[in-house]
Formats: structure tokens, C-alpha cells, sequence
């Protein structure tokens, strides 16, 4: 077995106007100069010094039709490197056969980006892994808090994204990892580390949705992610985590020397103006509880009835909307609350009262957010908006769907007929 990746050339690309991919470079090394087995063998040599500010984990499921794009996000945080406030470790797996160009191994491995010059590839005892099973997200986790030890913890979970339903994309085992699963990885490391994450950051697909947020709020402080679909080249590392980047919080020269607060904001403000990132926002997660709580005092106003019909269809339909690569209907929550509220045909006031509860709610939990000029109407958090979605067992396993009566399947009878009466409505 080949325990390094001794030397990875990146091929050269035609930008691609939907999917662009970054600038490559035309040789890039990622130096294993001291290649070791995980385990007893394995010494970080940070291991017991003093913690750094940060230690940043990526997690780079790439055994999937984007890999080439995730091995590159790899290759800019190893440009990056660590320094003296922040580690930079990762986990990557290519699956059993790297993308055509790449010069390099198949399989996974972990890595210490320690100097864009000098880098550790530290191999597993399987080197094909399923990066969909939450006990491999839980081991890397834990791996990396253990041996790169500091004040604060940010996870980046690169890959597929499917909203509420989950992310990541294993193809070589057929994996996807449902969102109460990445629940548990997490609450999984916790127990064995004693240390929550800081920050979840999601590199993917439609992952900003109250859903995820309230799945997770017990495992995460704050959780940055997007609305909408994230173009295959994913997050811009450079400007978040480099000096040397474009991009820099208040003005300041300093290194990633942030308050987890700061971190989830820079992570959202470095991306303003990057090619493929059109929403992303950063959410206080100690603040789900009151978005849960004012989102099921909404639905229960809905058991009165609904004054028209029609004109809910129409304020819904008028509601941003994001695309959901698939059968699921994502709307913006704040949006549809705001057009409820504001509606002078609506004359249910509890109702309206509920949807202003809903929008407060969403000012605490979201604390920055971004979009560009496409998806005016965006707030920073979306919410499932159809049958598809709604009532299936998918949906009835997640925290959301126990705690509000968003999900039809929790509901009284009562609001089952008129939660159904509403969705083929929508849906017509």
C-alpha cells in the first residue's frame, strides 16, 4: 500500500460559466516528508503544546462527480497552511480511482497542511473508506481535536448537499449521510472529546434551511451554509483563511485570530462577489429554539382555517424559492412570514401575529447573510415547502418535524386535513 501522496498535478481546465472552476496551477506537491501510520505510530507533533487558536477539519468527500473540485479546495488550504494560530488538517477521499489529470493516489487519507511547502499525509488502516458513514465523520473529528488541540473547532463538510435530507456522496459504497446522522457523528466526537464544534461550515448545496439548523444545534454553535445551490468550485479557502487573500475582516493584517462569532461571519463576508456563491449566511444556533417555538405557534394558527385559499397560494408561490435538485420545494421562511404579515386580504390577526413572531425569530438566529442580485428575497434560512417533503419518514425523523407541527405526520387531524388541503393547493 502507497501510505503518501508524494506529488498531485493538477490538469489544466476551460472554465466552465456555470461551474467555474478556481485558477490551477500547473504543479502542485503535496510533500510527505514524514508519512506515518494512524494509531499508537502516529505523534502529532503539536500534541501537547500549547493550543493554537483554531484547528480547522475539512472533510472532503470527493468520491463523487465533483472530485476534482474538491481535491482543489484541498490544494488551496495547503497553499494556505497552518501558522501560528490556526491547524489546517483534512481528510480527502478520491474513492478507488482519482479524476483523469491528477497525479495521485486513490482512496483517502488525512493530512496536516503544515507550510504550503511542507504537508503530512498520514494514510488510514483502509484507505476506502465511506465518507457517508457518520462513524467515519465521527473518527476524523475526534482524530483531529485530539492531536491538533486548540480554543476553537471548525468543521467544513465538502460535497453533495440535499438540504434537510442530508449531503454527502460516497460512489464507490453507495453512501449518503442524512442529516440526523450527522447529528450523531457529532454529538459522537463530543462525548469522546468533551469539545463541541464551533462552527459547522457546509461547502455544498442548500444546506441553510431551519431543518439542519435544528438538527444540529446541540453539536455546533454556529453553522454557516447556503440557500441555494454552491457551484462545484465551492468556497474560496484564500480569501477566508489567507493573509495573502483578497479578502480581509475590518481591514485587518492579523492572521485567523477570530471569536467563533467573527469566524462564521468572515466565512459569509469573504464570500460577497465570489464567482459561483450566490446565498450563504451564518446562524447563531443557540437561537433555533425560538424559531422552532414561533414556527409551530404559526401552524397552529393555520388549524382556524385559511381566509383564502387562493391568496395563500399566491403569497406562497411568490415566496424565494431555491432550486432543490430534486422534488423538494425550498422557500425562504422569512419571505413567505413577511408576505403573510403584510397581507391586507388576510384578516386571521393571530395568524399574522404568528407570522411576526416567525420573522423576529429568523432576525436573532440569522447574524449575517449574503446574496446576490439573483435571489433578491433571500433572508437566510429556507424551509420545506412540499408534499414531497412533508409527512414522508425522511422528514418525521428529523429534531424539526418532532418538535413544531410543520410536518403533517405530527399533527391533530384536524391539521392534516387542512395541511393537505393547502399542499395540493400549492401544488396544483
Amino acid at each position: 500500500m502507497n501510505n503518501s501522496i508524494n506529488h498531485i498535478k493538477a490538469p489544466s481546465y476551460t472554465p466552465d460559466l456555470n461551474r467555474a472552476l478556481p485558477p490551477q496551477k500547473e504543479e502542485t506537491n503535496f510533500s510527505a516528508s514524514d508519512s506515518v501510520s494512524i494509531g499508537t505510530e502516529y505523534k502529532s507533533e503539536i500534541n501537547g503544546s500549547d493550543p493554537k487558536k483554531w484547528t480547522v477539519l475539512h472533510y472532503g468527500a470527493a468520491d463523487n462527480n465533483i472530485s476534482s473540485s474538491i481535491i482543489n479546495n484541498a490544494l488551496e488550504l495547503e497553499s494556505i497552511g497552518s501558522d501560528k494560530n490556526i491547524n489546517i488538517v483534512a481528510q480527502l477521499d478520491v474513492g478507488e480511482k482519482p479524476p483523469k489529470g491528477y497525479e495521485m493516489d486513490a482512496g483517502c487519507k488525512r493530512y496536516y497542511f503544515k507550510s504550503p511547502t511542507e504537508s503530512f499525509a498520514i494514510p488510514l488502516e483502509s484507505e476506502q473508506i465511506n465518507m457517508a458513514d457518520p462513524k467515519v465523520l465521527a473518527d476524523f473529528v475526534e482524530w483531529g481535536i485530539k492531536n491538533y488541540p486548540a480554543e476553537n473547532y471548525m468543521l467544513i463538510m465538502s460535497s453533495h448537499g440535499k438540504g434537510w435530507e442530508g449531503m454527502i456522496v460516497d460512489r464507490s459504497h453507495k453512501g449518503f449521510m442524512s442529516t440526523p446522522e450527522i447529528r450523531e457523528a457529532l454529538e459522537s466526537a463530543k462525548n469522546s472529546t468533551g469539545k463541541k464544534i464551533d462552527v459547522i461550515g457546509f461547502d455544498a448545496c442548500s444546506m441553510a434551511s431551519v431543518e439542519v439548523a435544528a438538527e444540529l444545534s446541540d453539536v455546533a454553535d454556529y453553522m454557516v451554509a447556503s440557500q441555494n445551490t454552491t457551484h462545484k468550485s465551492g468556497w474560496s479557502y484564500s480569501k477566508i483563511f489567507s493573509d495573502s487573500g483578497e479578502y480581509q475582516i475590518n481591514g485587518s493584517n492579523s492572521s485567523f485570530n477570530f471569536s467563533p462569532e467573527e469566524a462564521a461571519k468572515k466565512l459569509v463576508e469573504a464570500s460577497i462577489s465570489t464567482d459561483g456563491i450566490q446565498t450563504l449566511s451564518a446562524l447563531e444556533l443557540s437561537k433555533i429554539n425560538l424559531l422552532t417555538e414561533s414556527t409551530a405557534n404559526f401552524t397552529k394558527e393555520l388549524k382556524s382555517g385559511i381566509d383564502n385559499k387562493s391568496l395563500i397560494k399566491k403569497l406562497a408561490k411568490e415566496s424565494k424559492t431555491f432550486h432543490s435538485l430534486g422534488k423538494y420545494r425550498f422557500i425562504d421562511q422569512y419571505d413567505f412570514a413577511s408576505k403573510i404579515s403584510q397581507s391586507s386580504d388576510i384578516k386571521n390577526k393571530k395568524l399574522k401575529e404568528a407570522a411576526v413572531g416567525m420573522m423576529e425569530s429568523i432576525k436573532s438566529l440569522v447574524i449575517s447573510e449574503y446574496h446576490n442580485e439573483n435571489f433578491e428575497g433571500a433572508n437566510g434560512i429556507s424551509i420545506e415547502m412540499s408534499s414531497n417533503g412533508l409527512g414522508t419518514e425522511r422528514y418525521n425523523n428529523l429534531l424539526f418535524a418532532k418538535e413544531t407541527l410543520w410536518n403533517e405526520a405530527n399533527a391533530d387531524k384536524g391539521i392534516k386535513k387542512l395541511w393537505n388541503s393547502l399542499m395540493n393547493f400549492l401544488e396544483d
